[in-house]
């Protein structure tokens, strides 16, 4: 087995942000903001609930590869030291997660750009989270979510190089228990993802054969001329055994 340690960044600008709204005393849902395309993202409760969320592109983890350990690693853009950020994680229950439909405020928002975020399925797997009291420029780990991205490469749609989407919402937190992270547009400070991942070794069976002919037939310099090489490899540099050295 081969153990792999990846780190990950969102790509563009509206692979991170943030969805605002409350629920009216009917238990109406009223939007407020859908936030891609800022320099920070908002997470937690202000009285409003904000929803954070987080596209990874270019996974580079196999499908169905063994999830050691993951998580994200947030740095703050300003810091909220009183009140409890209470969090529940998810994952987009998808093979590959498209990116989330650009910026639009409160004067315009589109029933589209809703619709993209809500209609998107969410894993049975999910993590919780205490956010601590949070400082200006540190960065935070998450919790392990290993069980969240296991759920998304087990998809029978996840292939290598796919993307991936998480999201943060508040679970019961304190008025006011927000935190307020960077986000892509803040390039040393944009989220990363990691994750520490096992796979299988993987062989190849080379089959080399050659029949006299009027030049030298050779594997890295080594003449074989009819010599059938029949051998296991590893993924790598080897040397091959030739059985007998032939010259054509």
């Amino acid at each position: 087995m081969t153990i792999v340690t990846a780190t990950f960044r969102s790509e563009q600008g509206s692979d991170d942000g943030w969805y605002e709204y409350y629920f009216d005393a009917t238990g109406k849902r009223i939007n407020v903001y859908w936030v891609p395309d800022i320099n920070y993202i908002r997470i937690g409760n202000r009285g409003n609930l904000l929803d954070g969320f987080f596209r990874f592109a270019n996974i580079s983890i196999p499908k169905n590869a063994r999830i050691l350990e993951a998580y994200v690693t947030l740095e703050v853009n300003y810091g909220y030291i009183d009140e409890v950020c209470r969090l529940r994680i998810w994952g987009e229950k998808t093979g590959n997660a498209a990116t989330f439909t650009p910026y639009t405020r409160l004067v315009n928002f589109s029933s589209e750009s809703i619709a993209d975020y809500l209609n998107r399925r969410m894993t049975d797997n999910f993590i919780d989270w205490i956010f601590p009291p949070s400082e200006t420029n540190l960065r935070y780990n998450s919790p392990d979510i290993s069980s969240i991205i296991q759920e998304i490469v087990n998809q029978d749609t996840w292939n290598a190089g796919n993307a991936l989407a998480l999201f943060f919402k508040d679970n019961g937190g304190d008025y006011d228990g927000q935190r307020e992270i960077k986000s892509f547009e803040q390039i040393t400070g944009a989220p990363t993802l990691v994750v520490k991942y096992e796979v299988e070794e993987v062989y190849h069976r080379l089959s080399v054969n050659s029949s006299p002919i009027s030049v030298n037939v050779n594997i890295d310099g080594v003449p074989v001329g009819t010599t059938p090489i029949d051998q296991t490899l590893s993924e790598g540099i080897h040397n091959i055994e030739v059985l007998e050295e032939v010259t054509t």
